[in-house]
């Protein structure tokens, strides 16, 4: 039997469906803003063996704090479960970042866009080779990049110069090379926003976002750069929060829709490394559905991960109920989780998959 199947046959519904979810220090905590990893993370660990915690610009105040924070919450993570956490940042360079050139010895990195405009992939491996040494130094396994969007204008788009560029193919060839660079350093990547959220001017952080592309339009255009992506071995991919109702008749976010998700991502593209989705504390989520629902929809669409739910507890509750119902088979809870930990294990014996 493999090492996975081992791990997943002694895992119990409720650690099952922990490990699915990616969630703030402070959720799983309980606290106010978490700066280090002591007996609280660890009595909240043991409770709640989630997959991963994402880190955001409160958690983090120095090198030194948060390497001691990520070793010690690794520490817990691998004598409580035999696997480490997925740590997770956004740290993409330019605009969006919780590390470059905010503490000291991390420098600037430069916007996508202007990364893009040089049009040279080596470029965009150097960018994604520094993104994934100086989280790899500092206890990061995970980062949220690179944005895969094509975005023919940034000034009308709210993913705006987090894009590598307008033309399809240029973004493809930039966004995998970034995608390896980061991964060479043994740091997983993560394409997104799935299909594709460059076209559309609002921000699914606040409402509901809708895109009348067609199927064709997503295949020649915004498909483009998750399939060179995930030509590349990209470990993941996120899902963006984008309703495509010339596709789906219905107003069920990508994030959300098996169709996307499972028909589309695995079926049709042949992706086979983790599916995360966007947070799903965002008001294109929270405005439709409450935390249960939203996790449990995520799950059936075909999701691995659950990224920062509106209420954790109640999502994963969720999750279980929907499993001991029968709305979700444990069957499709072990595909995601067996996927997890092959991730895990990857990360374990030193780098990311390729």
């Amino acid at each position: 039997m493999a090492q996975a199947d081992m791990i997943l046959e002694n895992m119990s519904l409720e650690e099952k469906a922990a490990q699915m979810f990616v969630i703030t220090p402070e959720a799983l905590t309980g606290m106010g803003v978490v700066t280090q990893a002591g007996e609280t993370t660890r009595k909240a660990l043991e409770k709640y063996p989630v997959g991963g915690l994402i880190y955001m610009e409160q958690n983090i105040e120095s090198a030194s704090q948060l390497t001691g924070m990520t070793a010690s919450i690794q520490s817990f993570s691998i004598d409580l479960t035999g696997l480490p956490l997925f740590l997770c940042v956004d740290e993409e360079g330019g605009a969006v970042r919780r590390i470059s050139g905010r503490i000291a010895g991390v420098p600037e990195i430069p916007d996508m866009w202007s990364v893009g405009q040089t049009g040279n992939p080596d470029s965009a491996w150097s960018v994604g080779s520094e993104l994934g040494s100086y989280l790899k130094g500092l206890g990061i396994n995970v980062d949220f990049a690179p944005v895969a969007d094509v975005v023919a204008d940034p000034a009308f788009s709210a993913i705006g110069d987090r894009s590598f560029g307008a033309d399809p193919l240029l973004a493809g060839m930039m966004a995998a090379a970034c995608a390896r660079g980061i991964q060479d350093q043994g740091v997983l990547a993560t394409l997104k926003h799935f299909p594709g959220h460059g076209a559309v001017n609002e921000d699914s952080h606040a409402s509901a976002v809708v895109s009348d592309k067609t199927l064709e339009e997503l295949e020649s255009e915004d498909l483009i750069p998750f399939i060179a992506g995930i030509d590349a071995g990209v470990s993941l991919v996120m899902a963006g929060h984008i309703t495509f109702s010339n596709i789906t008749d219905s107003d069920i976010p990508a994030s959300l829709s098996h169709f996307f998700l499972t028909d589309l991502l695995r079926k049709k593209m042949g992706y086979e490394g983790l599916i995360i989705t966007d947070a799903l504390n965002m008001g294109a989520v929270t405005s439709l559905y409450s935390p249960d629902e939203a996790a449990v929809m995520a799950v059936s669409a075909g999701a691995d991960l659950v990224l920062m739910p509106q209420d954790f507890h109640q999502a994963l509750q969720g999750i279980i109920d929907a499993v001991n119902s029968g709305t979700i088979t444990e069957e499709r809870l072990n595909e995601s989780v067996r996927r997890i930990i092959d991730a895990k294990l990857t990360l374990v014996k030193g780098g990311a998959k390729r």
